[in-house]
């Protein structure tokens, strides 16, 4: 009798939602109404009551993903469908799923996400936008510590700051020869050598003002 109860009482409760609804008149507001109802919820229902085929289906597809339900977001249509897909497959790390995705876009999202989440540089050539799959190079070497996925980017700028960020990070001057940018690399020297408050490292440094500079604040760190 308890869970009967209980059962009714949601019954009228969800019932009310609805018709506080429908009493709204604007159409897009009436929508939202039932979007937010149903996010809330959980209850699909609500977006079977939305008019507007776009936000039906956005709503059909926030449903999915709470559920992890890759059944409903197969039966929606549009745009969502593939949203829908690309972020069950980054909650549940399924790198399968990603290659079902249609749109370069949220393929994109897709395996640059995965990789960034397993930490693994390679799924990063499966993101065809150049720049983003410099970002996801650039972002899984920041993450590791690691250097090797900064040389995959295109980007000769970007390769160097992210060489740069990874030597600095773990003090390893001979990461700075590898910058294609001599300036770059001349900063990287300076920058450890005052970390480490290691003048030979200056050494390192091409350009002479950069050498002196840094043989100058080195001594100052270490109050000579």
């Amino acid at each position: 009798m308890k869970k009967i109860a209980i059962l009714i009482f949601f019954t009228i409760l969800i019932t009310g939602c609805k018709d506080s609804c429908e009493r709204i008149k604007e159409p897009a507001d009436r929508d939202d109404c039932f979007f937010n109802k149903a996010i809330n919820s959980g209850v699909m229902d609500y977006c079977d009551r939305i008019s507007s085929n776009l936000t039906r289906n956005s709503c059909y597809s926030e449903i999915a993903i709470s559920d992890r339900d890759i059944d409903l977001c197969m039966s929606i249509r549009g745009k969502a469908k593939e949203n829908c897909v690309a972020k069950i497959a980054l909650s549940m790390n399924d790198l399968e799923l990603c290659s079902t995705l249609n749109t370069t876009y949220w393929s994109d999202v897709c395996f640059g996400g995965i990789a960034e989440l397993r930490g693994n540089f390679t799924i990063c050539l499966r993101v065809n936008n150049t720049y983003d799959r410099d970002r996801c190079y650039r972002n899984i070497a920041i993450k590791t510590n690691e250097s090797a996925p900064c040389f995959y980017i295109s980007n000769s700028t970007t390769r160097d700051l992210c060489v740069f960020r990874i030597a600095v990070n773990t003090l390893n001057e001979t990461l700075c020869d590898k910058t294609k940018s001599v300036l770059i690399g001349d900063l990287c020297f300076k920058r450890i050598a005052e970390l480490e408050k290691n003048i030979s490292i200056c050494i390192g440094a091409s350009y002479p003002r950069i050498q002196d500079s840094c043989k100058k604040k080195v001594r100052e760190l270490l109050g000579e």
